[in-house]
């Protein structure tokens, strides 16, 4: 998130003086003057479905199986794609096991929740 104060010193990030434009990341607080603390949280909507067409006959980083079109998968925001079966079906279920993404080490979630890195507010 890039943030822009109307003037260096005007606002404080993470409890600091923030220069007049700043990138914040998750996790990171910011507050001007005397108003109120605000956190920047990030949103977590999974990408399940089946696998991007560059993904299509690659084998899965996880389990070194290929994508089909029938194959239900996970996608990374950074990109990766793995395997998530639904639970009922027999099929391979590599996000459930990985937990964790092989290259940007994100969790892999598949619900829809605003991702807190924790942290007190000041």
């Amino acid at each position: 998130l890039l943030a822009r104060f109307w003037q260096a010193g005007a606002a404080q990030v993470n409890g600091e003086a923030a220069p007049s434009t700043v990138v914040l990341a998750p996790g990171d607080w910011f507050r001007c003057g005397a108003g109120p603390v605000v956190r920047v949280a990030l949103f977590n909507r999974p990408q399940l479905g089946p696998p991007p067409a560059s993904a299509l006959g690659k084998p899965c980083p996880f389990c070194k199986v290929p994508f089909t079109t029938a194959t239900t998968c996970l996608t990374c925001p950074c990109g990766v794609v793995v395997h998530c079966e639904p639970d009922e079906k027999d099929g391979l279920h590599c996000a459930q096991e990985l937990r964790v993404c092989p290259v940007c080490k994100r969790t892999l979630s598949q619900d829809e929740a605003y991702v807190n890195p924790g942290g007190s507010d000041e």
